[in-house]
This record gives C-alpha cells, structure tokens and sequence, in this order.
C-alpha cells in the first residue's frame, strides 16, 4: 500500500546548492495501460552520482489520489526496455532525495514541466494526515489529479 501527500515547491524556496549535494536519480518511467483501473508501470532509477547502479522495477498500482494498492518486483534491463518500448505514456525526470528526520521527501524536476513537486510516503494515513508541511513547501496537490505522474506522462 502507498499512502502518500505531494505539494508543488517553489524553486526559490530550495537551497542554492541543494541539487549539487543531494543525492539523486534520474528516472524514465512508461505506463503500459494508462487508462485501466490499475496501472503497469516501469521505471529505470539511474543513480546521478553513480550511472552505473540502475534499479529496474516494474510496478502495479491502482488508481488513486492518497492511498493506493501497490505491488513491485525488480526486473533486469533487457525487460524494461522490451516492455518501455511499447509504453504509450512516458515521463522523465531527476529526482533528489531530502532527509529530516525519519523522513524521506523525495523531490522532482521534471524534463517537460517548469514546476518541481516534492513528495512524501507515510506508514500510516493518520501519519499522513497529521503531517504538517513545513513553511518551504507550496501549494498542496494531493488531491489534484493533473499532478499525478500518470497524468503528467505524454
């Protein structure tokens, strides 16, 4: 299960170095059935610090805003390629990953937009639902499908 929030982030609102100390990745992601009721996605994560260490996942995810159901087995790269190539829906994007505390916020900038979402997975929905965005955070968008990876891919 994923449980998650997401909010659009100014650029200006980020620390000027921060993408040069951050770890990171770069992320190609295609959608094999966008229009079912869950979704077959596949992702290669290239490690921007180590080209070398790519992780390929390929991922089912049922359609949602807050919490959805998920499952997700890594393939090898052969696999993602064959399965990427037939992929009607595409998205492409570096990521950047910001510890505070226990947390993970995993930050995006992405090749087609001009706006930067950071995003956060929580255990628990009362977790999530607790959670108070800090003051460098924008507007939320949760709950706004068009900010949705699926609907963002092209």
């Amino acid at each position: 299960m994923e449980i998650e929030r997401k909010w659009l982030i100014p650029l200006e609102n980020l620390a000027e170095d921060f993408i040069h100390t951050a770890p990171g990745s770069r992320i190609e992601q295609g959608y094999l059935n966008p229009d079912d009721e869950y979704l077959v996605r596949v992702r290669r994560n290239r490690n921007i610090r180590n080209p070398d260490m790519d992780i390929f996942k390929m991922e089912i995810k049922s359609k949602g805003l807050f919490v959805r159901d998920e499952f997700g087995v890594e393939i090898d790269e052969k696999a993602f390629l064959e399965i990427y190539r037939k992929c009607p829906k595409k998205i492409t994007k570096t990521r950047y990953y910001h510890f505070v505390d226990d947390m993970q916020y995993e930050i995006d900038f992405y090749d087609a937009y001009d706006f930067i979402t950071i995003e956060i997975e929580f255990n628990t929905t009362e977790e999530a639902e607790n959670f108070e965005a800090p003051d460098w955070f924008g507007e939320e968008v949760t709950y706004k499908p068009e900010y949705k990876n699926i609907n963002l891919a092209k």
